[in-house]
């Protein structure tokens, strides 16, 4: 189906789906979808597509798994957060903690993809050794981003550092020296 999409409107696709930038100017987490950028949404998963101009987007997906609201899904206390994190002295390390499914991979989406469209160098360390984004379950990731993104498994994984369960109940040791040991590899790299 076509979608369009005004500028300031969010078109939100839920699962499974796929999506392609038809026209237009569009971004998920500050991610620019060039026309012709084709976009997997997994089930389960959901997908905030911001209209920066007149936009038109082709969607395959069950009509009821496409919604629009007026505004941006991107909430203003991020955009303050990206200032922030801006002026802090580099390097800095920013740690985002929270309880599941609030958020926290979409807000590190969308603050290294603008850290990365200010030109800074953002690493990203991925500690969650049973929904790993960053590399296989049971270990701990780090990549750089070497250009934005639409979702943190697309980080290009740099180093693994391995725990052994997608449970860190036991593996404390194995996860504070190898969250340690990413750090450090990320800082020694620039």
């Amino acid at each position: 189906m076509q979608v369009a999409v005004r500028a300031g409107e969010t078109v939100i696709v839920r699962g499974p789906a796929r999506v392609e930038a038809q026209g237009g100017r569009v971004e998920v987490f500050g991610k620019p979808l060039e026309e012709g950028h084709v976009v997997i949404v997994r089930q389960g998963d959901s997908l905030p597509i911001e209209g920066k101009t007149e936009s038109s987007l082709a969607v395959t997906a069950e009509e009821d798994h496409v919604s629009k609201i007026d505004g941006s899904t991107i909430p203003p206390s991020w955009n303050e957060l990206s200032d922030e994190i801006a002026r802090l002295d580099k390097p800095a390390t920013i740690m985002v903690l929270g309880d599941v499914n609030t958020g926290k991979t979409a807000l590190i989406t969308y603050l290294g993809n603008v850290a990365l469209t200010r030109g800074f160098r953002v690493a990203v360390i991925d500690l969650d050794v049973g929904q790993q984004n960053l590399g296989p379950p049971t270990t701990l990731g780090m990549g750089f981003l070497r250009e934005p993104v639409i979702a943190l498994a697309e980080v290009p994984v740099d180093v693994l550092s391995f725990v052994g369960n997608t449970s860190p109940h036991g593996r404390l040791l194995q996860i504070i020296t190898g969250a340690r040991r990413l750090l450090e590899r990320a800082r020694s790299s620039g």
